[in-house]
């Protein structure tokens, strides 16, 4: 399955994981895995189910947490992303991709001050990743067409 999600073949790993989680349901592996296939397959109410009951067992993943901010993001839920991402940057706090996350989060809400936070702080966690300086770029676009301040 996870050969089949590597090499793009979201279905036939959904499959496989499918089956292999009848066999054994609480499976960490199995419920983190098709949790992430599901989320990578634009089906964020499954992801969301399936990362639940894999973050039971192992609630200090940090890749599961933000795994399951994105699916609750996807799924418009705002509120509830940014209260999952923040808990595990509690725990990280220099983490790229959870503040990245928590930038696209504020984006979305229109709070482009705290977007840009997140975004700023995001760029000195990985300085050589061009995405938050990019977001960045685009929040300015969008503060002029909202009239917000920049």
């Amino acid at each position: 399955a996870l050969i089949a999600r590597a090499m793009g073949r979201l279905e036939l790993a959904h499959e496989m994981l499918t089956a292999a989680l009848k066999i054994e349901p609480e499976n960490f592996e199995v419920l983190a895995n098709i949790g992430r296939v599901s989320l990578q397959n634009k089906q964020p109410a499954n992801a969301e189910r399936y990362l639940r009951k894999a973050l039971e067992k192992q609630p200090a993943d940090l890749n599961l947490g933000l795994s399951l901010g994105k699916a609750l993001h996807q799924q418009g839920r705002h509120d509830e992303a940014r209260d999952v991402l923040q808990k595990f940057l509690e725990r990280d706090n220099g983490n790229y991709d959870l503040l990245y996350n928590l930038g696209l989060v504020s984006i979305d809400d229109q709070s482009f001050d705290q977007a840009e936070d997140y975004l700023r702080r995001a760029h000195k966690a990985k300085p050589g990743e061009p995405e938050a300086l990019d977001k960045i770029t685009e929040l300015n676009s969008l503060r002029a067409a909202s009239n917000q301040p920049t």
